[in-house]
């Protein structure tokens, strides 16, 4: 799984890297010294991510070993002994592959790669991350703001000596309506100012500056404001950036059925936390069991399920089967204590497969999946001298019929007057062509062939050559960035 993970973050810098490098090929006007600057940083932490990677490759060589010595022990009734090595390997993988779960696979990746470089420093590091639904800054931007602030502390780390204590601290939660970066990290107190008395840098070298520099454009391009405080032992940078206003009407439908009430008060208590940090409207139903929901309720009008896989009669797993059938084409989050449902779960298209007890971080990842997905614009046009506002991901796929569009969506059908190449061109990239006069919403793709697509209405289109490509491409995007929830 680490493995997978790290694979995953290696093609996220990569990206990352490649994406950089056409910015700047398309913009010259750039100074040399920022471009070969930041260019440096991402592939520095690319490196890095493959140094972990085949760190990761030579434990997993050892592992036969491991499971002789853990035979041997079983075998001849030392289980002391096995339990000791147990944990003397879990503490292993978990010092050599520190993982951030964030809920946002950029911060993610970003945490990562910093939490690995300052194990092998012996760099002490504590986080706490609390994210909004959308950051204020794009990936490349994101990743470049918090790579600096990290790079920056952790060569002030290593410039201390080996027998004092060396410490990173990061906070980032929104506050009001910003966003709060708050960065402190240990500090031998050398630092460099302009005849003004203002920092220009906490470190020498040839590109002194540079990356403190671009923190600051970062920020200030964000309409953000910061604060640096260069203290004798510490130093410590304040970020505030203002998020973009939400459309915060609407209401969020959530329902758990669990059949432990310690679990669903944490649930409870979790998923109103996300609402108050989020500033979201949310409706959370709770039922102690799958026969008590299906008495009172059907699954229209629900987001999100929480479902315990180990219920006392009509099991998790067969409750979500249900909802499928009932047409249900919102998410499904699964709690269990075990790994040896999560194959199954993926027959009902799960959202995510979470083992109790369940962090708050992983619960704010699902609604925050949730919230990018149903906050989106609106399809809008005129039909008859009425107005007519569609969401988009309530919009399964479109279909021309002579000169009018078919518009099918999860409760109607409308129809538009207008021209296919015209509808192509306005529609955001979800929405791809599948075949002539056919175009599908990728998110309502439940299954997909070579020459056939199967929509989450259960309806099956045609897939001609021409668009397969594509429609594969999109459907293993999507699958991709679930491994990141």
């Amino acid at each position: 799984m680490e493995l997978f993970f790290l694979i995953n973050i290696s093609i996220l810098f990569f990206f990352l890297y490649s994406h950089t490098r056409k910015r700047h090929t398309i913009h010259p006007k750039n100074s040399i010294p920022d471009e070969e600057y930041t260019l440096q940083q991402l592939q520095q932490q690319y490196d890095s991510i493959l140094d972990a990677v085949e760190m990761l490759r030579t434990w997993k060589h050892d592992l036969t070993q491991h499971l002789e010595t853990l035979n041997y022990y079983v075998t001849n009734q030392q289980l002391s002994q096995a339990e000791d090595y147990i944990q003397s390997l879990q503490g292993h993988i978990h010092r050599t592959i520190p993982i951030a779960s964030t809920g946002n696979y950029v911060v993610d990746a970003v945490l990562s790669n910093k939490m690995f470089i300052m194990n092998l420093n012996d760099i002490q590091f504590n986080y706490k991350v609390l994210l909004p639904p959308q950051l204020p800054l794009d990936e490349i931007n994101t990743c470049s703001l918090l790579g600096n602030i990290l790079d920056n502390a952790i060569e002030s780390c290593l410039k201390l000596k080996k027998t004092e204590d060396s410490y990173v601290n990061l906070c980032i939660q929104p506050y009001k309506d910003s966003l709060l970066i708050e960065l402190t990290n240990s500090s031998d107190g050398t630092y460099k100012f302009d005849s003004k008395g203002i920092l220009l840098s906490t470190k020498s070298g040839k590109n002194h500056g540079i990356g403190l520099r671009h923190v600051i454009q970062l920020v200030e391009s964000a309409n953000g404001i910061y604060r640096l405080e260069p203290q004798k032992n510490t130093f410590t940078v304040h970020i505030i950036l203002p998020l973009a206003e939400e459309e915060k009407n609407m209401i969020f439908n959530v329902c758990i059925i669990e059949n432990e009430p310690a679990y669903t008060k944490q649930l409870l208590h979790d998923l109103n936390k996300w609402k108050m940090i989020t500033d979201s409207e949310l409706k959370i139903a709770s039922y102690l069991s799958g026969e008590k929901f299906l008495e009172s309720n059907t699954s229209e009008g629900y987001h999100i399920f929480f479902l315990d896989i180990k219920l006392d009669k009509l099991s998790g797993l067969d409750l979500a089967k249900i909802l499928r059938k009932q047409h249900y084409s919102g998410e499904i989050v699964f709690l269990t204590s075990f790994y040896e449902y999560v194959l199954e779960g993926y027959h009902v298209h799960a959202l995510n497969y979470l083992l109790k007890p369940v962090s708050p971080e992983e619960i704010y990842s699902c609604m925050n999946y949730i919230f990018n997905k149903f906050t989106g614009k609106q399809y809008k046009y005129s039909y008859k001298g009425m107005k007519i506002n569609i969401p988009y991901h309530d919009i399964i796929y479109f279909n021309s019929r002579l000169h009018n569009i078919e518009i099918t969506t999860v409760a109607r059908q409308y129809t538009e007057v207008k021209k296919f190449a015209l509808l192509k061109q306005e529609l955001p990239t979800q929405f791809l062509q599948c075949h002539r006069g056919l175009i599908i919403n990728t998110d309502h793709i439940l299954q997909l062939s070579r020459q056939e697509v199967t929509l989450t209405n259960q309806i099956k289109l045609p897939v001609s050559a021409t668009y397969t490509e594509h429609i594969q491409q999109a459907f293993l995007k999507q699958a991709e960035m679930k491994i990141y929830l």
